[in-house]
């Protein structure tokens, strides 16, 4: 799920409709209803018990990562 800013072009990373598993790349951008946001926040608890998640890439275009966004992630072992 992303939380967009139309001001602002940007957008949260707010969570996801599955869980994801294994490797995980977070966008740098993405189109909502044809138009291109930057990805520049990972939500507050946004991957909270992620527990197949075993890898996260992370883009230049995030600039703050919120409270508890991989809390409880047990098979993260790297960022």
């Amino acid at each position: 799920y992303y939380i967009n800013n139309d001001s602002t072009k940007t957008v949260t990373l707010d969570g996801y409709l599955e869980a994801p598993t294994g490797k995980l790349t977070i966008p740098s951008t993405v189109s909502i209803h044809g138009v291109n946001y930057t990805v520049n926040t990972i939500g507050s608890s946004a991957f909270w018990s992620c527990n197949g998640l075993t890898s996260v890439e992370i883009p230049n275009s995030i600039s703050s990562i919120e409270s508890y966004a991989f809390s409880d992630c047990s098979g993260l072992t790297s960022i």
